[in-house]
């Protein structure tokens, strides 16, 4: 009898031990994806017929596809859901329905499955309660985005239209592109395509193009961090249509250029910038740079600026800040973290206007700057009347010699190169005790006297 239980024991032994072997082998061969008839779908086996973002209009649907590229998935079946159905909500047959407005990410996921495969962002704006578009002119040869030349009421509406030319043959119109094909002035209706139904036609003037013969870029130009500006380059003939030509910058994340050659600064660092022909011919490349140490701030650049201390407010209009003060000292006007080069920039120089006559008094400038770490520099280093070059408007140019300031006993600035300022700001006021106010044009640094009275006198000449 003991025989036979050792026996009876020694088999179940072997079952069991049979089972777990086949139960790891399953599971080796299920995770190494061998299992016959069993295949789970990766990110890389479904294509979406969308972009990253998918932009729609309140009430607007749109039917996404999707395309599953491998032929053997055990169970394609996919799920579609909405971050949030109160802004798009999505069927399970892949229709978007815009519903108010904000962002929404919509999930395609396989139903046997719990990670998402894809997804895209929806993002909902307004309906347009106005569309203005005004005359304008193109070159030959040239393709422009429709919606440059649209202004939307709200300007973040679906910007996304209808377009019909009376004469294709001079202006075509597809996928949101004009194409100027021939000179002649052509009228065109453009219509809203988000539900409010709005139109205007306008006249379009396709110039004929001045075909180019040589372009030089120049060397060495350098930006300040923010700054928008015009590439510096000689065409030959020097009226060439620089519009037909295509600009490129290599690295977009330090500096971008239109096909206008408008430079856009927006971190520090070099890139090197080509101009070519429609058909990719290279006719011209140069390296620019954004470097610490230039300033040049006008316009939005002044949006950077705030009141430190003082009872003054500041307010940009157009290319100018207005610094509005109750009493004769409007405070400081404070630039925040800032980037000083003595040693190249050393000459910093600042454009402003207070109004004269009675009552107003005249207008100075004081400075302080601070190195990051490090102990105050020039504290009320002078701005004053007798470093002053004077337009007929009324309006000055105010400048100091960065390299002479002195610090820590006398120590200066010069040798160190680019040098980060954790303090950079003005103390601005006037003679008069009323209210007042005064412009400021702008804040520049130059690389010498010379180099500031060129500037000066170029920029009187165009008053």
């Amino acid at each position: 009898m003991k025989d036979i239980n050792l026996i009876l024991s020694k088999w179940m032994l072997a079952g069991l031990l049979f089972i777990g072997l086949a139960m790891v082998s399953c599971n080796e061969e299920y995770s190494e994806g061998k299992m016959t008839g069993v295949r789970m779908m990766s990110k890389e086996d479904i294509v979406l017929d969308v972009e990253p973002t998918l932009v729609l209009a309140q009430g607007m649907e749109q039917t996404v596809s999707y395309t599953i590229i491998p032929d053997d998935i055990t169970d394609p079946e996919i799920t579609w859901s909405s971050s949030d159905s109160d802004i798009a909500e999505v069927s399970q047959n892949g229709v978007v329905k815009a519903k108010k407005m904000g962002a929404a990410v919509i999930k395609l996921t396989q139903s046997v499955a719990f990670e998402a495969l894809q997804s895209f962002t929806v993002n909902v704006v307004g309906i347009a309660t106005d569309m203005q578009i005004e005359d304008f002119e193109m070159y030959e040869k040239t393709s422009k985005a429709l919606a440059n030349y649209v202004i939307l009421t709200p300007e973040n509406g679906y910007k996304v239209f209808d377009c019909e030319s009376r004469n294709p043959s001079i202006l075509s119109y597809e996928n949101g592109k004009l194409n100027a094909l021939s000179p002649g002035t052509v009228a065109i209706t453009v219509k809203t395509k988000d539900g409010s139904n709005l139109q205007k036609t306008v006249n379009v003037t396709v110039l004929p193009v001045i075909e180019l013969q040589s372009i030089t870029l120049a060397d060495g130009q350098e930006f300040a961090l923010n700054e928008t500006a015009q590439l510096l380059y000689k065409m030959v003939p020097a009226d060439a249509t620089v519009e037909a030509l295509n600009w490129k910058s290599s690295n977009e994340d330090v500096l971008t250029v239109t096909n206008e050659a408008i430079i856009t600064a927006r971190a520090y660092g070099e890139t090197e910038i080509t101009v070519a022909k429609e058909d990719g011919t290279i006719l011209g490349r140069t390296t620019v740079a954004v470097v610490k140490g230039k300033i040049n701030d006008y316009g939005n650049q002044f949006s950077i600026y705030k009141i430190a201390s003082g009872n003054g407010k500041i307010r940009i209009d157009g290319d100018k800040m207005i610094v509005e003060a109750a009493s004769k000292v409007s405070g400081y006007l404070e630039r925040g973290t800032t980037w000083i080069d003595v040693d190249t920039y050393p000459i910093l120089a600042i454009k402003s206007y207070v109004e004269s006559g009675t009552g107003k008094g005249s207008l100075w400038h004081n400075m302080d700057f601070k190195v990051s770490g490090g102990s105050t520099v020039g504290a009320n280093a002078g701005m004053n009347w007798d470093r002053i070059l004077p337009y007929d408007d009324g309006s000055r140019i105010y400048y100091i010699d960065l390299s002479k300031i002195t610090y820590d006993g006398g120590a200066t600035l010069e040798g160190k190169g680019p040098t980060e300022m954790s303090m950079f700001k003005y103390k601005t006021g006037t003679d008069n005790s009323n209210d007042h106010y005064f412009e400021l044009h702008w804040v520049k640094t130059f690389k010498s006297m010379d180099d500031l009275n060129a500037y000066y006198e170029e920029s009187k000449n165009k008053e």
